[in-house]
Formats: C-alpha cells, sequence, structure tokens
C-alpha cells in the first residue's frame, strides 16, 4: 500500500495499525503538506451490526465537540465498493504504549501520570453522560452531504444513526480500555499534550444493539451499554495502567503507583473506592452510573 491514494484524496506513508473493522494509515492529502492518521473500512465485507458501529464511529467523531473526544475533519464513503475512509489527526501512543515507555525509561508508572489520564477520561465521560447539557451540541456530520446516492444501504443508515444521535440525552463509549484512549507526549516524553478517547463503534445510541465490552460489568449481560460499563472500563483501564492487569486491588495499584504524600495517596484510594461503591449498587440495579464520573470529578 505504500505510495498508494485513498479514496482519490490520500498518499499513503506507512501503516499505523489494525483494528477489527479498521486499517489504520500515516497519509499525506495530496494537496497538502502535513501528515493525518487515515481509517479506512470496508463496509461490504462485515455484518450489518459492524458495518453499522463503523457508521456511528465517524458520526459520533465528526458531530461531538469536546477536547477529549477524538475528532474527524473529513469522511468519504464510495457508495459503489462501500469503502469508509475517515481522517483523523495522529496521535502518537495508545495508553498500552505509553505504559510499556514509562516502565522503559522510569520503571514504573508515577501517581501524577496515573491522576492526569484518570482526569482526562473522566472529563470525557461527563461530557458523553450528559449530552443534554453540552453547549452547541452537534455539528451534522460532513460526509452525509457528500453523497450522491441516498437510497444506498450506507447512506440511509447513517442518516438514521443521525437522527438518534440528536436525540440521545447521554452517550455511552461502550468500550473503555487502554488501547482505546490515544496520547500526545511531549518532547520530554514526561508529560502529556493531549488524550483523547477514540473508537465510538460500540456506543449506545438508544438502540437494542448487543456489545462485547474488552471489560464486562460485573452481572451485566450483552445489553447495550449504560453508563456504568463506561466507569468499570475506566476502573479497569486505571488498574491495567497502574499493574498491567484490570482486577487489581486498590493496594496492588498503591504500591505500583508509589504516590509523593499523603493528597495522592488518598485521592487515588478515594478514586478506585468510589468506583467499588458505585459498581455494587449497579450490580443491585440501584444505580445505572448517569452521575458517576461526574461524582468522580470532585477527586481533582
Amino acid at each position: 500500500m505504500l505510495g498508494s491514494v485513498l479514496a482519490d484524496r490520500y498518499e499513503v506513508l506507512g501503516v499505523l495499525g489494525k483494528g477489527a473493522l479498521y486499517v489504520v494509515y500515516r497519509a499525506r492529502p495530496l494537496v497538502e503538506h502535513r501528515e493525518v492518521a487515515v481509517k479506512r473500512a470496508s463496509l461490504g465485507r462485515y455484518t450489518s451490526e459492524s458495518s453499522r458501529g463503523a457508521l456511528a464511529d465517524v458520526i459520533v467523531m465528526q458531530a461531538l465537540r469536546s477536547p477529549w473526544i477524538i475528532e474527524s475533519s473529513a469522511a468519504y464513503l464510495h457508495q459503489t465498493s462501500r469503502i469508509l475512509t475517515v481522517e483523523v489527526p495522529i496521535y502518537q501512543f495508545t495508553l498500552t504504549e505509553v505504559r510499556t515507555l514509562y516502565l522503559r525509561q522510569h520503571g514504573s508508572i508515577s501517581a501524577r501520570v496515573w491522576l492526569r489520564v484518570a482526569h482526562a477520561i473522566l472529563n470525557a465521560l461527563v461530557y458523553l453522560h450528559n449530552l443534554s447539557r453540552s453547549a452547541g451540541r452537534f455539528r451534522r456530520p460532513q460526509f452525509l452531504d457528500l453523497v450522491v446516492d441516498l437510497t444506498s444501504i450506507d447512506v440511509v443508515r447513517g442518516k438514521e444513526i443521525w437522527d438518534q444521535l440528536q436525540g440521545v440525552k447521554q452517550l455511552c463509549h461502550g468500550d473503555i480500555k487502554p488501547t482505546n484512549v490515544m496520547v500526545n507526549l511531549q518532547e520530554d516524553l514526561l508529560s502529556f499534550q493531549s488524550i483523547v478517547l477514540i473508537d465510538f463503534t460500540s456506543c449506545s445510541l438508544g438502540d437494542s444493539r448487543a456489545y462485547s465490552p474488552a471489560y464486562s460489568l460485573p452481572g451485566r449481560d450483552r445489553r447495550p451499554p449504560i453508563p456504568m460499563d463506561d466507569i468499570w472500563g475506566l476502573r479497569c483501564t486505571l488498574s491495567e495502567l497502574a499493574t498491567g492487569k484490570p482486577d487489581a486491588s486498590i493496594a496492588e495499584v498503591l504500591e505500583r503507583l508509589h504516590p509523593q504524600g499523603r493528597e495522592e495517596q488518598q485521592t487515588i484510594a478515594s478514586i478506585m473506592g468510589c468506583i467499588h461503591r458505585l459498581v455494587r449498587k449497579a450490580t443491585d440495579g440501584s444505580h445505572d452510573g448517569t452521575e458517576a464520573a461526574a461524582s468522580l470529578l470532585r477527586f481533582f
């Protein structure tokens, strides 16, 4: 693929990664001197549910406005081949790669880094779980206006997703995990420049689709995600960032992070402890987690 052209617009410079639906390329727009990431999905190769997930992903990325959510500046659908091409900014690392980098350079993840990641993900979840309060609401996805055949299955499905999105009061990501958190580091590789959530293929848009997250909330089956599923994904992600495993105890997390001072230690313990209490309420059906992310932000 090196040197080939995608969607008549992008020259391929290399492969950044592969997912269940997308191949992600490092590319350069033919008429501009900049580099971008280009996600490419062949919708015709997937089930109806999977192709719907890919369309939901691009619509959410183009519609939402948040510094904590990855945005797509352009997307194109080839209606004959059903190839979806999505332009997004290049991010350096997944959270999994950040952990590997920090362990190699410093031997462990610092409490400061852990807290910065927790704060960023919580900000993203507060935004998603309270869309009804968001100023400006949504931008209309640009790629829906670039198509010609308005009767094609992908266009019809895309417009249905857009209509659903405009009606929701909250959006659940549905699959919070380290590889769905992207990071840009400063030049010294010690501090964060930006942290964003990616991959909205599992997001809840008021439909009844089943889903299979990387981290399943105890007692939950394959129903559409609720906010508490995102909080559980956050808990497992933070545990994995600190210890390498998603189910570590609070004591194990503290032991690995080496917090500097009593305040850092109390903040980390309070966040993890609060999540455990919220999970207990969620498993007995008394709490769906709608305000959980906002309540956790009080520790920052």
